[in-house]
């Protein structure tokens, strides 16, 4: 089946969109929810008397687009801000909720899940606890030494002076731990970097109006991300917006903004 004409065709399913930078593969986006291709050029009038309009000019051609992908992608978030993910040295900020018994009272200490980091002396800084009588919540800070108002720390113990636990209370800890190295990944949105761009290519399917199937691939050589978008939560999840603005190449023969392709699907 030859295809010599976009006549007659018409765009059924959008599969996906690849970014690639200098010929490396960065993403893929294949739960697209939203899609929008804009192409955009201005106008200016050129009149005679009494202002009416002999001719036209026309300039800063362009194409934008904008979409939704169903999913979080971390190759895309990183085209957005202009950093990498990083799998190692990650530090997160860990709660632990301990309820008081007998025993924690004898001995004036609870114990922690995972290994604070931080400068020594002030790993935790801070522990709150809440009567198990009342609504008081009482505020204690780390220090050398266990007394009124303060605890002390060693080797995930905390330690409180006489009388600062009662059975039921219940204390909070927040503090930072380390994950083990690629166990889990981070992307910062550093304020020095900003997004970048790359090669985009859409493919999808299209149909005639015989019914006859055939495959397109839309391609932007170079599509340039905005750095404002959303992280959003919806009715049922939180969707990755992107938006991007298509570049001339002064450095390639090629000076297109897209290129659209429809070939027969056995291609």
């Amino acid at each position: 089946m030859g295809i010599v004409s976009f006549d007659g065709w018409t765009v059924t399913q959008w599969d996906a969109i690849e970014g690639f930078k200098n010929g490396l593969h960065i993403f893929t986006l294949d739960e697209l929810q939203e899609l929008a291709i804009n192409n955009t050029e201005e106008t200016q009038d050129v009149t005679g008397a009494s202002g009416s309009v002999l001719n036209t000019n026309k300039k800063n051609k362009g194409c934008n687009g904008t979409g939704t992908n169903g999913l979080l992608s971390g190759g895309l978030m990183e085209i957005q801000t202009g950093s990498k993910q990083e799998t190692k040295n990650i530090v997160i900020r860990h709660k632990d909720t301990i309820v008081v018994d007998g025993d924690m009272v004898s001995s004036k200490t609870v114990s922690i899940k995972k290994d604070p980091v931080g400068a020594a002396g002030a790993e935790i800084q801070y522990v709150y606890v809440k009567s198990a009588t009342s609504d008081v919540v009482a505020t204690y800070q780390q220090a050398l030494s266990a007394t009124e108002g303060k605890f002390e720390y060693s080797s995930k113990t905390i330690t409180f002076a006489e009388g600062a636990l009662n059975v039921g209370d219940v204390v909070t800890v927040y503090y930072n731990t380390k994950l083990t190295d690629d166990t889990g990944v981070k992307i910062s949105n550093d304020a020095n970097k900003y997004s970048g761009e790359c090669e985009l290519v859409y493919s999808g399917l299209a149909k005639n109006a015989c019914g006859k199937e055939a495959c397109f691939q839309f391609i932007v050589p170079r599509a340039d991300f905005v750095g404002n978008w959303n992280l959003e939560k919806g009715d049922s999840q939180t969707t990755h917006k992107f938006e991007w603005k298509s570049l001339k190449n002064k450095c390639a023969d090629n000076n297109n903004f897209w290129d659209f392709i429809i070939f027969p699907d056995e291609d």
